[in-house]
């Protein structure tokens, strides 16, 4: 897994918090919840993560996403998320369009991870 120096973790608006969580990758059919695959998150913030997928990622390209909350049945969606950069397996996502109700469960949720 790459970590960020302490440079690069300084220069991100949102603090990411590691985590160890499932979610899906979604294509970006707003009509279909159509899965592309299974991924690891392992670094979250309020506005995107980064994860460990076997399905390949190309930096640039829309997914929507589903996030898995410990202790909650229903995942968290993001319904735009974008593909920042992607690297053996491993992908940055940068989250642009949720629910307000699916933003409020994230950010509970990050809050207990400081």
């Amino acid at each position: 897994m790459t970590s960020l120096t302490a440079k690069q973790q300084e220069s991100r608006r949102y603090p990411r918090y590691p985590v160890c969580l499932m979610a899906s990758v979604l294509k970006d059919d707003w009509a279909r919840e159509q899965v592309l695959g299974a991924s690891d998150v392992f670094d979250l913030s309020v506005r995107g993560c980064q994860i460990f997928s076997e399905i390949t990622l190309e930096a640039g390209r829309f997914v929507g996403f589903r996030l898995f909350i410990p202790g909650e049945q229903v995942p968290v969606r993001v319904d735009l998320a974008s593909v920042r950069w992607s690297t053996g397996g491993q992908s940055g996502l940068e989250f642009m369009v949720m629910a307000n109700k699916d933003e409020e469960r994230l950010t509970k949720f990050v809050r207990t991870l400081r």
